[in-house]
């Protein structure tokens, strides 16, 4: 929605959220391309009616003691009060039924990085223990790859071969390979969590040249994110008709909303996930959304007057 502001609304904006430096809440929402409400004479949107089901949690996500708490009766209780704003109501029956709405929540499995860590510092190790070998050698390529450089072995008083254990420079190349695997790993949790959280595009959009230019650290501000647990509430409407009585998905909008899961509890932070994202309801954002507990998204700024100086009218 966009707003007029002053700019010194907008300067005083930027001050009091400056120390606010650990964005936690995301909001993304997509529509199809031949969905469009329709506008009644006095501006408001057509009313549309919706069944409710639960769809628990996504594959590859989870649950916790504070998710245990809530009934989907009460999540729905607080998601229909929202919808009731933007004009989509429980349907009586499914005759009178427009969309099923599949309301899916959980939490996100964050990267283990664990075994990352350790392949990482292992591989430094070996490349540590490679260079010190080759300063040893004055320039005699032998040994690194396994030769019988005897001088070189009498100098670092390491001999290349220990029983069992691999010549250096295949050392290495192993942990190498070791740290390759971690990172595919890593890569393909992370795009898990981004399909889910409604990160994928700005993940790829941000994934550019510009990371290495000057472009500023959106990239890995994204990457923090999805590397992290969170707390998400991801809404599909589909058409009823073609769901329910010809297992067609015709999906109509879907509207995700996440927060960290590290200190808070979605028990207590449902209802502010649902607040922040029932404005994009069977609206399309066009990018991701993030912001902290209390968003608010402001269009482009425009100087609607200038004040008087004090004491001139």
């Amino acid at each position: 929605m966009r707003k007029q502001v002053t700019l010194a609304f907008v300067l005083a904006l930027v001050a009091t959220t400056a120390g606010a430096n650990q964005l936690v809440m995301s909001i993304h929402s997509v529509t199809a391309k031949d969905y469009k409400r329709q506008r009644l004479p006095n501006g408001t949107y057509k009313r549309e009616r919706y069944a409710i089901a639960n769809g628990g949690w996504l594959d590859g996500t989870a649950r916790d003691n504070s998710m245990e708490k809530i009934p989907f009766a009460e999540i729905a209780g607080v998601l229909a009060e929202h919808l009731g704003r933007q004009n989509y109501f429980l349907a009586r029956d499914s005759k009178s039924a427009d969309l099923l709405l599949v309301v899916h929540w959980g939490r996100t499995i964050a990267f283990d990085d664990t075994s990352y860590e350790i392949a990482i510092n292992d591989a430094g190790n070996a490349l540590a223990h490679l260079r010190g070998i080759g300063n040893g050698l004055s320039g005699s390529r032998g040994a690194l790859f396994g030769g019988s450089d005897s001088s070189a072995s009498e100098t670092n008083n390491t001999p290349m071969v220990k029983g069992t254990e691999l010549p250096d420079i295949e050392r290495f190349e192993s942990e190498m390979l070791k740290v390759l695997i971690a990172n595919r790993e890593r890569d393909k949790v992370n795009e898990h969590n981004a399909l889910v959280l409604g990160y994928i595009d700005d993940v790829n959009k941000n994934d550019g040249i510009r990371r290495w230019a000057g472009g500023g650290d959106a990239f890995g501000e994204l990457i923090r994110d999805i590397e992290e647990s969170r707390y998400y509430l991801t809404i599909t409407a589909y058409d009823f008709d073609g769901m329910v009585r010809r297992n067609k998905k015709n999906v109509r909008w879907v509207t995700r909303v996440s927060i960290r899961a590290p200190g808070n509890a979605f028990n207590k932070e449902f209802p502010f996930m649902l607040a922040n994202a029932s404005r994009y309801f069977g609206r399309d954002t066009g990018k991701l959304l993030r912001g902290d507990r209390a968003m608010v998204e402001i269009g482009d700024a425009s100087v609607v007057g200038i004040a008087a100086e004090p004491g001139k009218d």
